[in-house]
């Protein structure tokens, strides 16, 4: 019997953090939310563990992302058809709040505590952009 030649499987742990403040639909303060995944170094390392796709498993991948993409592009035609324009810092006040919001909100003091709470970064934004919060 000849031997197996074993590669290692080589995997680099990544880490991230994803905000959020609208979900499940519900609209609602920022909340930042720390993730972790693996990600293969080398080829290799993906076929020792037997997680290549096969030839299906990458056709309905490349169709999912043909049908998604022509999906995005039809409606963004009907959006702009229908006159309805992506809200912007510069179209829309809701939006500028929003950013300046997010702006006030990594303020840090010097020991690396938040300098504004959400109410009063809420309020200052206010009175910056000079509009009121619609919700």
């Amino acid at each position: 019997m000849i031997g197996r030649c074993y590669v290692a499987v080589e995997l680099e742990k990544k880490s991230s953090t994803g905000k959020t403040s609208a979900a499940r639909g519900k609209t609602f303060p920022e909340i930042s939310y720390p993730f972790v995944w693996t990600e293969y170094k080398n080829d290799e390392s993906m076929v020792e563990a037997n997680d290549q796709m096969t030839l299906e498993e990458q056709r309905k991948e490349r169709n999912k992302q043909r049908k998604l993409k022509a999906r995005n592009a039809a409606q963004n035609v009907a959006l702009d058809a229908a006159g309805i324009e992506q809200s912007t810092a510069e179209n829309d006040p809701q939006v500028r709040l929003k950013d300046m919001l997010r702006t006030l909100l990594t303020a840090k003091l010097a020991d690396g505590t938040p300098k504004y709470t959400e109410e009063k970064a809420r309020e200052m934004a206010s009175d910056l952009v000079g509009e009121e919060w619609a919700e």
